[in-house]
């Protein structure tokens, strides 16, 4: 992290990134290494490390999520006292060590490549002040966590009437229950009273939580199963 923390910092925000710049999610890192798009970029030169070649799936996995989240940071106009906001907190080494940090290591982890791309746009919105870091620390959690298919079942709910789906209590689809782990759903119920006896109805209903409304917006990002 000694070196990878500085080299990330002078990439994150970079004028090598331009309308013209090919799309990166529609070509391979060998392809981008090859036209000489990113290699003058600093974060990959150290990832490519004094061989300048990708050895192995790790390392091309780790090139390309680096690749398509700065390409996606750098797509999104941010107001500019806002970015110099950021780029003063982080003069501060230990802020940028918790929060560039932090981001190298989920683009580690993603085996999905997309997640690098959502995960550009969640810290767009926190540089741009959209919510603080301790949000932006929730909703990446979320993410890495997140099985990517299930952001479709957000539909079902948001096309349905008052954007609240209903489900038979024993056929709830485990994808909504999933995301109801993640803090994506909320999932209830219906009582009644018979008598002076409290029962639960047949029917359950289903609501986007605010982060939901969030994710929602990512649907887009990622090709239908």
């Amino acid at each position: 992290m000694e070196k990878l923390i500085p080299a990330f910092e002078q990439s994150v925000f970079n004028d090598i990134f331009t309308d013209s710049i090919v799309d990166i999610a529609e070509v391979g890192i060998d392809s981008i290494l090859k036209d000489g798009l990113l290699k003058n970029l600093p974060i990959i030169n150290i990832l490519l490390g004094t061989t300048r070649t990708v050895k192995n799936i790790y390392e091309r996995n780790m090139l390309k999520n680096t690749a398509l989240f700065l390409n996606e940071l750098n797509a999104q106009k941010i107001d500019t006292s806002k970015l110099q906001a950021f780029k003063e907190r982080i003069a501060d080494e230990s802020v940028k060590e918790q929060e560039l940090g932090r981001v190298l290591i989920l683009l580690n982890q993603y085996v999905d490549n997309i997640k690098s791309v959502i995960l550009g746009k969640l810290f767009y919105k926190y540089v741009n002040q959209e919510y603080d870091w301790d949000k932006f620390c929730e909703l990446s959690d979320t993410l890495n966590r997140l099985f990517l298919n299930d952001l479709f079942w957000l539909s079902d709910i948001t096309n349905s009437e008052n954007e609240i789906a209903t489900y038979h209590i024993y056929k709830i689809p485990y994808n909504i229950k999933r995301l109801e782990s993640l803090g994506l759903v909320e999932i209830y119920g219906d009582y009644g009273r018979f008598g002076d006896r409290l029962f639960q109805s047949e029917n359950m209903h289903a609501e986007l939580t605010e982060n939901g409304k969030i994710f929602r917006e990512f649907q887009k990002s990622v090709a239908h199963p």
